[in-house]
């Protein structure tokens, strides 16, 4: 009985071990072109059991509660082929998908035929609901015969199913996992927000102005407390665009090419108050010096400074407003053309001017 009893401790082990075998979870990944390809449907069966989860932003799933053994994976995904494999779990298992033709995508995602329009039933060549003289007459029923569609050619490119796989690969690198819904009856409108029509669709422009002017704006603040008259400002900020396909009538037409231009202005008028201590008159006289022991250089330099305007200070006795201009003008060019899907040249060109004015109490 001792023995018995040291075996079947020895056994729960064994036996806990074998049932977290026959019920783990397992992982993978789902990828398109070496990309990770998320939210892609990822389900599991085997006979009457079923495991499904969903691909993360990382294109990895995680499937849960599967026993060791064979089962059915099937990968599917809008757009793509679905997958279809026979795996051995536990085992990681990476998956890779390939997009549908581009005749398959369309048919996917066209809308729907609309329903035919409602017929009146009529008695007698009459109409139940009214005068039959007012109902036009129907064409006779015929029975036609469908007619093939001709065959498409070796030397129509965009019709053979190797380009449109082509196509849509193109598509997918550019565009990365987003669908514009170019092919879709929700396809975005050509000119986002603005509803024109024609080849003029395909040109925009900007224009703006900022004006500030001092008429509404308070006195500058003076440090001597003294009443000094606002000066007359402003501020004017202009900026121009232009952009589109870059066409020369009998030159260049239908190239693939673009342009943008863009122009900015400034035109500023700065005012600012400015205090200083100057000589007085006393001063200037040379407070008691004889005229005669100044020197005539000194005194063409005294002449230089203004005369104070206030009661003079410890530290100020002359205060007056002074204007700055700043101008500065920018213009910047850009040209761009595509030579392939994977290739384009782009030229830029880029100018400024400024130009400033300050004064000063002298």
């Amino acid at each position: 009985m001792r023995i018995f009893r040291t075996g079947w401790r020895l056994l729960l082990p064994v036996l806990a071990a074998v049932c977290l075998a026959t019920a783990a979870d397992t992982s993978g990944t789902v990828r398109f072109g070496g990309l990770p390809v998320p939210g892609a449907t990822v389900t599991a069966s085997q006979g009457d059991r079923h495991a499904a989860a969903i691909t993360d932003e990382m294109g990895a799933y995680r499937l849960t509660g599967l026993a060791d053994g064979a089962w059915t994976v099937r990968v599917e995904m809008s757009g793509f082929e679905a997958v279809s494999r026979e795996v051995a779990f536990p085992s990681a298992e990476t998956f890779d998908l390939k997009m549908l033709p581009l005749p398959q995508m369309k048919a996917a995602v066209a809308p729907p035929d609309p329903p035919p329009p409602p017929v009146t039933p009529t008695r007698r060549g009459r109409s139940l609901a009214g005068n039959s003289r007012n109902i036009a007459p129907q064409p006779a029923f015929r029975k036609t015969e469908a007619v093939a569609a001709p065959a498409a050619t070796a030397t129509d490119n965009d019709a053979t199913p190797a380009n449109d796989n082509a196509n849509a690969n193109d598509a997918f690198a550019i565009s990365g996992s987003v669908n514009n819904g170019a092919a879709t009856s929700f396809a975005q409108a050509g000119a986002f927000g603005n509803a024109r029509r024609g080849r003029s669709s395909m040109y925009s422009g900007s224009a703006g102005v900022v004006v500030d002017d001092s008429t509404f704006n308070a006195n500058s603040y003076s440090l001597t407390g003294q009443a000094t008259p606002k000066p007359a400002y402003n501020r004017t900020q202009t900026a121009l665009s232009l952009g589109g396909p870059l066409t020369i009538p009998r030159l260049m037409t239908g190239s693939g090419a673009s342009f943008f231009v863009g122009y900015q202005s400034i035109r500023n008028r700065n005012a600012t108050i400015q205090s200083a201590l100057v000589p007085t008159a006393e001063q200037r006289a040379g407070q008691g010096i004889a005229p005669s022991l100044l020197s005539p250089q000194s005194q063409a330099l005294l002449r230089l400074y203004p005369l104070p305007n206030f009661a003079a200070s410890s530290r100020f006795n002359y205060q007056v407003p002074l204007v700055g201009s700043n101008h500065q003008d920018s213009v910047q060019a850009r040209v761009n053309k595509a030579l392939n899907r994977s290739n384009q040249v782009a030229g830029d060109f880029g100018s400024q001017s400024t130009r400033s004015d300050s004064t000063n109490i002298f």
